[in-house]
């Protein structure tokens, strides 16, 4: 572990803190909190531990939630809120998450976040909007799927299906838009292969636009997506 500041200084040196079990000390993912605090979730079980800004261990390690059993690394996502708090979300058959607060702990219980239950759930990503609201997308049986949410974790929509073809399982990409909607990007396939496919939810939580095609370049394979949006609103992608 070790921490920068914000000019990207390293701050203190580099410390290593060992985790039984091998499964166990894979790390997933950091969040950072209030005072220049940051906590560290790892494992197959979300363990966490949080850190000062010097990279001390503040406390003892803890669990996100009981009984979560993951496989994967993609399994997990964690984001900071504009407000402080952080959203870290899990597949495990289906979609569940739970709210942590800017001091690093956990508050409320478990919710589940998909409405359809049908098969199986993985791979999930946030996006805080620019409306205050929280988008969730995932795979669902291999279709990408998303809903939105309100800051609390209130569903504000149904389950919506992104894709028309279920794609290969890759990474999804989630882009806030200045109206409250968002961009999710996928893999998925163009004329010839591999392509970039991307759909529209407008900040209401509905379909804002057709499935389409990101590449025009079809030669080839087009992957490992990733997108951003710019100061004019524009969201622009690379793949």
């Amino acid at each position: 572990v070790r921490a920068f500041d914000a000019s990207g200084n390293p701050v203190g040196p580099t410390a290593s803190y060992a985790i039984s079990g091998v499964s166990e000390s894979i790390v997933k993912e950091v969040a950072g909190l209030a005072d220049g605090e940051y906590l560290l979730i790892w494992g197959s079980s979300l363990s966490a531990q949080k850190f000062s800004a010097d990279g001390t261990p503040s406390g003892g390690v803890f669990a996100i939630s009981p009984s979560v059993n993951l496989g994967y690394h993609a399994n997990l996502d964690v984001q900071r809120l504009p407000d402080g708090r952080i959203l870290a979300v899990w597949g495990q058959d289906a979609i569940y998450g739970r709210f942590i607060d800017s001091t690093g702990t956990p508050y409320g219980a478990t919710m589940q976040f998909n409405a359809n239950t049908a098969g199986t759930q993985q791979y999930p990503k946030i996006q805080a909007l620019a409306n205050g609201n929280i988008a969730v997308a995932w795979y669902s049986d291999g279709t990408v799927t998303a809903r939105i949410y309100s800051d609390g974790g209130i569903p504000l929509g149904p389950d919506l299906t992104l894709s028309v073809a279920p794609p290969g399982p890759s990474v999804l990409w989630l882009t806030a838009t200045a109206d409250g909607g968002l961009v999710v990007t996928w893999r998925g396939t163009d004329g010839s292969g591999e392509g970039v496919r991307a759909r529209y939810v407008t900040a209401d939580g509905l379909l804002g636009s057709p499935e389409f095609l990101v590449n025009t370049e079809e030669t080839g394979t087009q992957s490992a997506q990733a997108a951003a949006a710019n100061a004019l609103g524009t969201v622009v992608s690379v793949f």
